[in-house]
């Protein structure tokens, strides 16, 4: 119930985001939720401690929506792929500075956690307003496709199957609930596609919705695993206690976060593709 509730909250409070989402309203969101995110991943570690580690992957983290959404900035339209090739490399280069400059305090191996998972939150809070802008219809998918995905893999799990996806990152996981979970994206890409078709009498591709369906929801299963793993390896079972029943913003939203930044680099790739033949 309580995480029923939880839900209930949390749709509450998205939804005018999305209303709102040609306006500041919608960076400022997503800079918060980036900046709580990035501060989850280093708690778990215990990096919380080390400001000159906290402190500078925030703010990196909640600088990039603004950079990214030309919407609010046109200035930097030309220069947002720029921004990914100084400051996310300049990023890593400050932590191995840090490492070298600390070694007797911090751990390399927090280090490289702290710049793989700082990097991962940073590239997807990049991604969210820059892919909104360049595909306004679409870019929704990113986000009920995860939402499907997670509610049909919890109840496809319970009750049709208990053997293990990936016992050694998590015991929860089924294959069962696995496979649901994709249906479960597929169904809910062709719901959002239906309620698009019928309110904009916008074009109705079932082939691309179910492809979408089901790349997203493994893209997100995925996303999921690897915050299970950076959990398991960090020896807590959640990221925070914002949502309860939930979790933290990781808890809740990797997938999400997954599937933004993969939907990111997918669009790019293709794009240098196509410019080089």
């Amino acid at each position: 119930m309580k995480r029923v509730i939880t839900a209930i909250v949390m749709i509450a409070i998205f939804i005018p985001v999305l209303i709102f989402s040609d306006t500041l309203a919608f960076p400022i969101v997503i800079a918060l939720m980036g900046g709580i995110a990035a501060g989850e991943i280093l708690y778990i570690r215990g990096l919380h401690k080390k400001p000159y580690i906290m402190i500078p992957s925030v703010l990196f983290v909640m600088l990039c929506p603004f950079i990214s959404g030309t919407d609010w900035f046109p200035v930097l339209e030309s220069h947002n792929y720029n921004f990914l090739v100084v400051a996310f490399p300049a990023f890593a280069a400050y932590l191995l500075f840090i490492a070298v400059t600390f070694n007797r305090k911090i751990a390399f191996s927090d280090i490289t956690y702290a710049c793989v998972g700082v990097l991962y939150i940073a590239l997807a809070m990049f991604s969210i307003p820059f892919i909104k802008e360049r595909a306004r219809l679409d870019y929704l998918l990113l986000i009920i496709c995860p939402c499907f995905t997670d509610i049909f893999a919890l109840y496809g799990g319970k009750y049709f199957g208990n053997k293990k996806l990936c016992p050694a990152v998590s015991q929860h996981k089924t294959v069962a609930g696995a496979i649901s979970g994709v249906l479960g994206s597929v169904v809910g890409a062709i719901l959002y596609g239906a309620v698009r078709f019928l309110i904009l009498k916008n074009g109705f591709d079932i082939v691309f919705l179910v492809v979408a369906g089901i790349l997203i929801s493994i893209v997100g299963q995925y996303g999921d695993l690897v915050a299970s793993l950076m959990k398991r390896n960090s020896g807590v079972k959640d990221f925070g206690n914002l949502f309860p029943g939930h979790g933290g913003i990781m808890d809740r939203f990797d997938s999400i976060f997954a599937s933004f930044a993969c939907a990111f680099i997918f669009l790019t790739a293709c794009k240098e593709i196509f410019m080089i033949f």
